[in-house]
């Protein structure tokens, strides 16, 4: 069964974590917390992996397809998918932002 945003809305949390599939690979687990959490499973080398998506409704059912699909099309291209959502994460101004965090921390201690 595809999903829609309905079923998204509707999916209660339970005891356990459980799986809503789209396909394709793509899915939401539903926690007993009731958030829920965009997965994209795929298989390099026979190994099952599993990437994160976000969560819904940050990421919407639109978005979260075409996150998969963006990464099946990383895939094909023989992309390693963590690393090169990592080096998003760990973009150059990271270091850049701490700094200035620090630079004011630091003003912030000694003007008292």
């Amino acid at each position: 069964m595809v999903l829609t945003n309905i079923l998204l809305k509707n999916a209660t949390p339970k005891t356990k974590p459980y799986k809503v599939f789209d396909g394709q690979g793509l899915y939401v687990v539903v926690t007993p917390a009731g958030n829920k959490l965009w997965r994209f499973d795929y298989s390099i080398n026979r190994k099952r992996k599993t990437l994160s998506l976000g969560m819904y409704p940050a990421v919407s059912l639109k978005e979260a397809r075409i996150k998969r699909d963006e990464a099946k099309v990383l895939l094909l291209s023989r992309t390693k998918l963590i690393p090169h959502y990592q080096g998003h994460i760990n973009s150059p101004l990271l270091p850049e932002m701490g700094s200035l965090l620090l630079l004011h921390l630091w003003a912030h201690l000694f003007s008292i």
